[in-house]
């Protein structure tokens, strides 16, 4: 998965806060794969303002980018995806409780 645009609280998820897209040589090949740390490819992509989520193939999610109201789910205020070591295996997934499934929309 690739990410571009806008990327404050590192909503692009590469570690920074630098924006990707708006200069020569900053798409195609220049743009680095986003480390989501998993092996399951992603079935859904969300983005909002400042924030992206991932349902992967075995249903399992993940959430990076502006935290300031816990809208991420991981418990914290904290900004996800904005420094380095937090993607990939640092990004955990959501606890959504047991017996919570999610699954494709009909």
């Amino acid at each position: 998965m690739k990410c571009w645009g806008f990327n404050m609280s590192g909503a692009l998820g590469y570690g920074d806060e630098d924006d990707r897209g708006l200069m020569a040589n900053q798409m195609g090949d220049y743009l680095p794969l986003v480390n989501l740390g998993i092996t399951f490819p992603p079935n859904f992509i969300s983005t909002g303002f400042g924030y992206t989520c991932i349902i992967f193939s075995n249903y399992q999610l993940k959430c990076y980018g502006q935290n300031d109201g816990g809208q991420l789910g991981l418990e914290t205020t904290f900004h996800q995806g904005d420094n380095a070591n937090e993607m990939g295996t640092y990004l955990p997934f959501l606890n959504l409780g047991t017996g919570v499934e999610i699954s494709k929309s009909k």
